[in-house]
């Protein structure tokens, strides 16, 4: 079943659902285990100095696409797997799924911070359930976009391009920032 929950409402409960995932049970699985690299209840230089920057780019990530889709979607937010508009704006320049790898950052920031092997095991997991769940995605986005889709797939890789950031890449006319209008396509 589809609805619509108006903008604020619907950030409200994907933060909440979001932090619940990538924050509480995270934390939560950390205390299965022992936290290598810490010390009187306290993470270690070396678990802070790894975590808290991996943990803050999980958080950019996050927000950016988040703010991406507020900008990008009609009024009042459809609740489904996959919008009713196709982006490739903002972090969807460089990766087709740029809210998982979000998401995976998170868990591997909390990883390295609690030096945690069930928190890493976690990860993987995700991992796991991630690969599965995109290459669903990408076929149910292919039968509802069709071509402009296939073309967007053909040009932004499934996990990101942080090695093409480079002046080359970042000097092609179609990856400008001054392009930024999402798709007009709706079926």
């Amino acid at each position: 079943m589809r609805g619509t929950i108006p903008p604020i409402p619907a950030l409200a409960l994907m933060t909440t659902a979001h932090a619940a995932a990538f924050a509480a049970v995270p934390i939560l699985v950390s205390t299965g285990g022992a936290r290598h690299g810490w010390s009187e209840g306290r993470p270690g230089s070396v678990n802070l100095a790894v975590g808290v920057p991996i943990l803050g780019a999980g958080v950019g990530i996050y927000i950016w696409t988040v703010a991406n889709h507020m900008r990008a979607a009609a009024p009042g937010w459809r609740v489904a797997l996959t919008p009713d508009y196709l982006t490739q704006t903002g972090p969807y320049r460089l990766s087709r799924n740029p809210m998982y790898v979000g998401q995976l950052t998170l868990w591997a920031g909390w990883a390295a911070l609690f030096g945690s092997l069930p928190v890493t095991a976690g990860l993987a997991g995700w991992t796991a359930v991630v690969n599965g769940l995109v290459r669903w995605e990408e076929r149910s986005l292919h039968q509802r976009w069709g071509a402009p889709y296939d073309g967007y797939r053909q040009q932004v890789p499934r996990w990101g391009r942080l090695h093409r950031l480079g002046s080359r890449w970042s000097s092609h006319p179609a990856n400008s920032l001054a392009n930024e209008s999402p798709i007009a396509v709706s079926r």
